[in-house]
C-alpha cells in the first residue's frame, strides 16, 4: 500500500504503512530507503536523517542516499558530516549533476575555491546550458585568483543571460583591472540602461572620465553613486582623487575625513587621507 502511495507522490499518505512496514522487517534496506524518501518530501528532515543514519553501512553504495545525508547533515549544521557524505556520493557516481552543485558550493563556502572552481569546471561542461553553474564557476575561479577564467565565464553568463547585472558587472570590473579598459565600459555603460541608479556601475563610469581626464564628467558620475548609495566606499576614495586632481584638496580631505567614520580600518583610505595631509 506504501509503495503504490508513493508511486502516485502521496507521500504523506503512504508514511504510516511505510513506517509500520520498516518496523516489521528492519532489515529490507530497499524499503527503508522508500521511507527515508517519503520523509524528505514531507518536510521531515530529522526523522530522515535518523532513518539514513541507522542504514547507511547496508547502502553504502546508493547515491541517493549519500546526497541526502549530505543535505541532511548541513541543514542539522554538521558541515563536516555534510562535505564527508557529499564527497561519497561523488564517488559512487562522479558525474552526478545534483552532488557536483551541492559540493561545490559547500567547498566554496568553506572556502575552498579551488576545490570549487574543479567542480564547476565539470557541471559546467557537462551541463553546457546551465546559467548557475557558470555564474558559480565565475565566482570560484575569481576568488582563486584565476581572473581570465572568471572572465570567459562570465561572458558566458551573459551571453546567455544579458539580465544578470551583478555578473555583467563583476566582468565590468574584471575587465578594467585587467586594462580592456573599452570592454570595461561597454558593461558599465549596459549595467547602467538596467539600473540607471546602479552605484557600482556609476562609479565604474566615473573611473572611465577620470582616466580620459574628464574631471567634471567624473565628479558627477561618482557624486551619483554616492547618491545611490552613500556607503559606497570606492567612490568616496574615487572622488577624493577627482577633487584633488580639480585644486580642490582640501574638500577631498574632508571627504575622506567624512568617509573614514564609515570605514575607519579601511587602508586605502588611510593612505590617501595622510598623503593630502602631508602635501598641505
Amino acid at each position: 500500500a506504501g509503495l503504490v502511495l508513493v508511486r502516485h507522490r502521496r507521500y504523506l499518505e503512504a508514511l504510516p504503512y511505510l513506517e509500520k512496514a520498516v518496523q516489521a522487517d528492519k532489515s529490507d534496506i530497499s524499503l527503508a530507503l522508500t521511507l527515508g524518501d517519503a520523509y524528505v518530501n514531507t518536510n521531515r528532515g530529522q526523522q530522515a536523517l535518523a532513518l539514513y543514519e541507522r542504514i547507511k553501512n547496508d547502502a553504502k553504495n546508493n547515491v541517493n542516499l549519500w546526497f541526502n545525508l549530505g543535505v541532511l547533515r548541513g541543514r542539522a549544521g554538521d558541515a563536516a558530516g555534510s562535505e564527508q557524505a557529499y564527497r561519497q556520493a561523488l564517488s559512487i557516481a562522479p558525474g552526478d549533476i545534483d552532488t557536483l552543485n551541492n559540493l561545490g558550493l559547500h567547498l566554496y563556502r568553506a572556502g575552498k575555491y579551488r576545490e570549487s572552481l574543479a567542480l564547476f569546471d565539470k557541471l559546467s561542461g557537462l551541463v553546457p546550458s546551465s546559467v548557475s553553474a557558470k555564474i558559480n564557476l565565475g565566482a570560484a575561479a575569481s576568488r582563486s585568483g584565476d581572473m581570465p577564467r572568471a572572465v570567459v565565464a562570465w561572458k558566458e553568463v551573459i551571453r546567455a543571460d544579458p539580465s544578470q547585472l551583478s555578473v555583467r558587472l563583476d566582468l565590468a570590473n574584471a575587465l578594467w583591472e585587467a586594462g580592456d579598459f573599452k570592454g570595461a565600459e561597454y558593461h558599465y555603460l549596459q549595467a547602467l540602461k538596467q539600473d540607471k541608479n546602479n552605484a557600482e556601475a556609476l562609479n565604474g563610469i566615473g573611473l572611465v572620465h577620470l582616466r580620459n581626464n574628464r574631471l567634471p564628467q567624473a565628479e558627477a558620475a561618482f557624486r551619483s553613486s554616492l547618491a545611490a548609495d552613500s556607503k559606497f566606499l570606492a567612490a568616496y576614495n574615487n572622488l577624493a582623487v577627482t577633487l584633488e586632481r580639480s585644486g580642490r584638496r582640501n574638500q577631498a580631505v574632508e571627504l575622506l575625513e567624512r568617509a573614514l567614520k564609515l570605514y575607519p580600518e579601511d587602508v586605502e583610505l588611510k593612505q590617501n587621507l595622510q598623503r593630502m595631509r602631508s602635501i598641505g
